[in-house]
Formats: C-alpha cells, structure tokens, sequence
C-alpha cells in the first residue's frame, strides 16, 4: 500500500471515540480500539454492570466489520537495576 493511498477505515460509531490505532492487512485496515475505555464508557455513562457492558460490546462488534480490542497488560516484574551494563554488543 502506497503512503498516498486513500482507504476506509470501519468504525463502529458508538465506539469511535476509542478507536485509537489501525492495522494494515491485505483485506484492509482494522481498527484498534481502547477496551478500558469502551468498558468505563459503558459503565459510568451508561450505567451497566460490568458483566453487561462484555455482553454488549460482544454484540455490537459482531454485527460485522474487523477489530481489534487493545488491553493494557500490568507485568509485575520485581527488578532492582545495578550499575553493570544490561546491554552487551556482540560484532
């Protein structure tokens, strides 16, 4: 795909204001959108549950169109850095 090419991008309109990256893929983009925010959308402006907005957003995205939900992950990882290189280069 050319940097100059025009294409269309499906967004879900109820879930457009988390849309946050694309995809590129040979049948088209796909969108990325913001689950956490879909999630607080749904559960602090809509007022369901959190079992409830699951279920909708699964309804709404399987109407048709690709997607892509985007998660934050949380690593717990217990590092004390020390003053040695952490980075060697090897010719």
């Amino acid at each position: 795909m050319d940097d100059d090419e025009l294409f269309e991008i499906d967004l879900v309109p109820e879930f457009a204001f988390a849309a946050t990256k694309f995809l590129y893929s040979e049948g088209g983009p796909v969108v990325c959108y913001d689950c956490d925010a879909v999630l607080a959308y749904l559960t602090t402006q809509e007022g369901m549950t959190h079992d409830a907005a699951i279920d909708y957003m699964d309804e709404t995205m399987a109407e048709g169109g690709r997607f892509v939900w985007i998660h934050d992950i949380d690593l717990d990882v217990d590092l004390t850095p020390d003053d040695k290189p952490h980075l060697r280069l090897v010719h």
